[in-house]
């Protein structure tokens, strides 16, 4: 029986951020709007495949997302991607 690869897949926990739903000022009391949440199914960190670009959803909205590709920001549709990678909370490599 052959492998399927020679060299090990290492993950590390990165963590999903925190839990703060909004900003405080230094005496504690809220100074933003709640983060906004979607239903659409995509989250900051997701990997979509679409329009022939691979790269990390940045912002999203109700109808539009925007993923980092070489540094620079490119929007469209929801429905021209697809989802490639869920984000875990891990980083592989």
């Amino acid at each position: 029986m052959s492998a399927l690869t020679t060299v090990p897949l290492s993950a590390k926990s990165t963590g999903k951020g925190t839990r703060r739903l909004c900003r405080i000022n230094k005496f504690g009391f809220p100074c933003s709007k709640p983060r906004a949440s979607y239903t659409h199914g995509w989250n900051t960190g997701d990997i979509p495949f679409g329009k022939g670009l691979t790269g990390p959803v940045v912002v999203q909205s109700s109808t539009r997302l925007e993923i980092r590709v070489d540094g620079k920001r490119i929007g469209a549709k929801l429905s021209e991607f697809k989802k490639l990678h869920i984000k875990d909370s891990y980083s592989y490599g």
